[in-house]
C-alpha cells in the first residue's frame, strides 16, 4: 500500500488501518507511509532514504536509539 490514506481525514484513517490489521493479519503488508504515526503498529519498519536502507528494526527498537532517523521522524510528526 503507497500511503492509503494520504487524502481522507483522521477518522477514516483509523477505520482502515483497523481494517487491514484485521484482514491482513496472517499476511505480509508493506506499507509506504510518509505519516509516520500510521506505521508504530509495524512488525519492522525500514527507513530508506534515496533508494539506501538506513535502518531496519522493530519500531519499539528505533525509537529507543538516539541516533535513530526514525525516531527523529516520528518526534517531528507529533
Amino acid at each position: 500500500m503507497d500511503e492509503a490514506t494520504a487524502s481522507i481525514d483522521m477518522a477514516t484513517e483509523n477505520i482502515l488501518q483497523k481494517v487491514v490489521m484485521t484482514a491482513f493479519q496472517e499476511r505480509t503488508v508493506v506499507i509506504i507511509a510518509h505519516r509516520v504515526h500510521t506505521i508504530l503498529k509495524a512488525d519492522m519498519v525500514i527507513v530508506m532514504k534515496r533508494g539506501a536502507i538506513m535502518e531496519y528494526d522493530k519500531p519499539e527498537a528505533l525509537l529507543e536509539r538516539e541516533d535513530s532517523m526514525f525516531a527523529s521522524y516520528v518526534q517531528a510528526d507529533k
